[in-house]
């Protein structure tokens, strides 16, 4: 006996206002998501944990319930058509709207899970150190962290919430920028040659350490007047946290992001030079540009409010 004509058995006052089979089954719209969030079919097939058939016959049968077509074909993936895009919104609009109910109906089970990629030096110097205070007391989150310099599928159940260096021009993203860092020329006490107050022109003659960013020295460089191009004495390194390990360690002057205390204070530390630099880019709070769900924003909210 279904709970609709259970209740009417009982004389409750219940009533339905609109058939549920007037509905789209609810693996067509999670097909439709999983599609429009992935770029394809086969990305939506890889999401759910189906086959490319499945998705593709969940998505004719909500286009044969809309009575138009919601995706076009573009090179090897898909791209909303226009009512696919009107379609898009009013569900983004109703899960809103159910997530947020269920926010104030259903009781608290316990922390909320969250799928959390950031990069390996943004880990260590800005995420462990308020680590505690954004789990809680009592814990409110429950993190599952995952390290990666590499792009990430957001909005695949995989991962949630993403920080990311750049500029924060990623389509289908959506970014929010955290404070701006300074860049300092710095090096090792121990680095030959290395001094306090010395020239752009000096520091360009020591062996220099750079991270995946290998423009931010030619930036610093730039702002002085002076054009600078790598040299076979220079380093790189793929994480930031390395490229600090090597400076520290004499193996060349590094331009440092200013953003802690613990980082400016390092008495074996020599500041090169006292001009400094705003960097161009910045670490982002990225998300799908489809999030929906209020207990994402919310750690969102509490991740940027600890940007301090």
């Amino acid at each position: 006996m279904d709970s609709v004509a259970y209740a009417a058995k009982k004389g409750s006052s219940v009533r339905m206002t609109h058939s549920i089979s007037s509905l789209p089954p609810t693996e067509t719209l999670l097909a439709f998501q999983a599609a429009r969030n992935g770029g394809s079919f086969a990305q939506a097939a890889r999401a759910l944990n189906v086959n490319h058939a499945t998705v593709l016959r969940r998505v004719q049968t909500l286009e044969a319930w809309l009575g138009t077509r919601v995706f076009e074909r573009s090179g090897r993936g898909v791209v909303l058509t226009p009512a696919g895009q009107r379609f898009s919104a009013d569900l983004d609009q109703a899960v809103e709207t159910l997530e947020r109910s269920a926010d104030r109906w259903k009781p608290a089970t316990g922390p909320t899970l969250i799928r959390l990629s950031v990069l390996p030096s943004f880990a260590r110097l800005w995420l462990m150190p308020r680590l505690p205070d954004l789990i809680g007391k009592p814990q409110r989150y429950r993190i599952e962290l995952s390290l990666s310099h590499q792009p990430v599928a957001l909005g695949d159940g995989q991962t949630d919430v993403a920080i990311r260096y750049g500029k924060g021009d990623w389509d289908g993203l959506t970014a929010i920028p955290l404070r701006r860092e300074t860049l300092c020329p710095v090096a090792s006490a121990g680095l030959s040659g290395a001094a306090e107050k010395m020239t752009p022109q000096a520091i360009a003659a020591l062996p220099l350490v750079h991270d995946s960013d290998t423009s931010l020295w030619q930036h610093w460089f730039a702002q002085h007047g002076f054009r600078y191009r790598m040299k076979a004495s220079d380093m790189r390194f793929e994480d930031y946290d390395l490229a600090l390990e090597a400076m520290r360690r004499g193996i060349g002057a590094l331009l440092r992001r200013e953003h802690n205390e613990e980082q400016v204070c390092e008495p074996d530390v020599l500041r090169l030079n006292e001009s400094s630099a705003e960097n161009p880019r910045r670490h982002f709070v990225v998300v799908s540009a489809h999030e929906q769900r209020v207990s994402v924003q919310r750690f969102v909210e509490c991740l940027c409010a600890h940007d301090v």
